[in-house]
Formats: structure tokens, C-alpha cells, sequence
């Protein structure tokens, strides 16, 4: 996790769809293009998904009808990414998330690099990587390809925790105390989403 002053942490600014402060900006009314190539790196999960949310959110946005479809990328041969990233007789736009991108053998591997080198108009590639050593030659060479990166680090150190528990209360138009915070976080077990939805329920009281 980036805590670096004055830049806030990676996950603060990676929350997704559903933060207050997340929003696609338009421009003279239109929504700008989505960048065709998404890189979600970290194993905390509810970040993941909120990532994920956030790249379909921003494709829905100029298309509310577009295709979202996660799958775990192990699963799909070169001939499968192919076809999936293929573009459709309409020109509908589509969302293809592939999970779990670190255990992907060689060759998918670099279809998958293939792939995200030459992009289909109206088709946005979700990688999804856990950031460790397995298969990093996969990471670096999205990067290379100019990927946009969304972090999302696991968050395990005390300090941590507490101020994604004060953004969860932003989130949703409140405040919590540290001694709010510490009773939280003592209750409620290490998956990121109990200390979340916590707070809402408490918002909600």
C-alpha cells in the first residue's frame, strides 16, 4: 500500500464505482472513451472487485447495454481470448475481466500480450494479477503496454485498516471515531468487507 505524503494510498484511491468520489467526468456531454486496457494488481479482494466495478461503471456509462464477463483466465485457451476480444457484428461495447491472470501458462500468456497490443474498438481488457513473482513477465509486459494500473494491495497493518474504515464512513456521508474505529476493527474479522458494511449498518441505525 502506497502511503507516501502528501499522495494518498493506492486502495484510497482505488475504491471503485461505488465511492462517493468516483464518478466518470463528461466533457461537453459526452463520455470519454474508456482506455482499452485495464491492469488490477493485489489480492485484496473487495479493492478487486471494486476495480472491476469501477472499469464496467465507466464502459456503461457511454454504452449502458455493454457486456460485462469475468472469467478466470486458467480456463480459456489463445483460440477462447481470441473470440471473446473479437469484434461483434454491432460493435457492442464489451467488458472481458480475466481473473487470476498469474495462472496462466506461457501461451496464454502471451496471447493475452498479443491481444492487449492491438485492441478492438469498444472492448475493454481487464487483467487481473496478483502483483507477486508468478508469472511477472505477464505484469511487466502490460505495463510496457501501457496499461492503467489500479493497486490493490493487501491492507494488514493497524493504521491501515483504520483509515479504510474512515473512508468507508465518507463513503456514505458519515464520520467514525478512532474509538469507534478500534472496537470495529477488534469485532469484525480480517475480509475487508465486515468492517464495511459495518459501517453502513451503523449508518443506517
Amino acid at each position: 500500500v502506497t502511503t507516501r505524503s502528501p499522495r494518498p494510498p493506492s486502495w484510497f484511491r482505488d475504491l471503485g464505482a461505488g465511492s462517493r468520489g468516483v464518478g466518470v467526468v463528461r466533457e461537453h456531454g459526452r463520455v470519454p472513451a474508456p482506455a482499452p486496457l485495464r491492469l488490477v494488481v493485489g489480492e485484496e479482494e473487495l479493492l478487486v472487485d471494486r476495480a472491476i466495478e469501477q472499469v464496467v461503471a465507466e464502459v456503461r456509462a457511454g454504452d449502458p447495454g455493454a457486456e460485462a464477463r469475468r472469467v478466470r483466465a486458467s480456463e480459456l485457451s489463445p483460440a477462447d481470448l481470441a473470440e471473446s476480444l473479437s469484434p461483434s457484428l454491432f460493435a457492442e461495447a464489451r467488458v472481458l475481466v480475466l481473473l487470476a491472470a498469474h495462472e496462466v501458462g506461457k501461451e496464454l500468456a502471451a496471447a493475452i500480450v498479443e491481444q492487449a497490443a492491438d485492441p478492438v474498438d469498444g472492448i475493454v481488457l481487464v487483467v487481473v494479477h496478483s502483483g507477486g513473482a508468478r508469472n511477472k513477465g505477464l505484469l511487466d509486459a502490460l505495463r510496457k503496454a501501457g496499461a492503467v494500473v489500479t493497486m490493490c494491495n493487501k491492507i494488514t497493518r493497524m493504521d491501515e485498516r483504520s483509515d479504510f474504515v474512515r473512508a468507508e464512513a465518507r463513503r456514505v456521508g458519515g464520520k467514525i471515531t478512532g474509538d469507534a474505529i478500534g472496537a470495529l476493527l477488534e469485532g469484525v474479522g480480517s475480509d475487508l468487507r465486515e468492517p464495511g458494511q459495518e459501517v453502513r449498518r451503523r449508518r443506517k441505525a
